[in-house]
């Protein structure tokens, strides 16, 4: 499922991914054009197991005109935006499967 949104200006498409641990995952050059403080992010672990080190930076999110400030990780190579369940929860957003979209109540 898939969801447009906003960050730091940017507009971007988000994959709604309700196994990502993270709260926000932007793709490599999405995140070295977001303004912020860099800092270590949480490792991320690969399809094939491997444990991947990633950077982060605290940003404003917006989506369905909402705003929230979320962590967004990022590493070399990474090629998509994702959004993590504790995105939708705080955005108060209801994944309609059904119908394949996002609802905000």
């Amino acid at each position: 499922m898939e969801i447009e949104g906003e960050v730091d200006g940017i507009k971007l498409r988000f994959i709604i991914d309700t196994g990502f641990e993270g709260e926000c995952a932007l793709s490599f050059d999405v995140f070295r054009k977001v303004n912020g403080k860099e800092f270590q992010g949480i490792p991320f672990e690969s399809i094939s197991g491997e444990i991947i080190s990633t950077r982060a930076k605290l940003v404003e999110l917006r989506v369905m005109n909402k705003s929230i400030k979320v962590i967004c990780n990022s590493f070399e190579g990474l090629d998509e935006n994702l959004l993590g369940e504790e995105v939708v929860k705080k955005l108060n957003l209801v994944l309609n499967y059904k119908q394949d979209k996002v609802d905000d109540p």
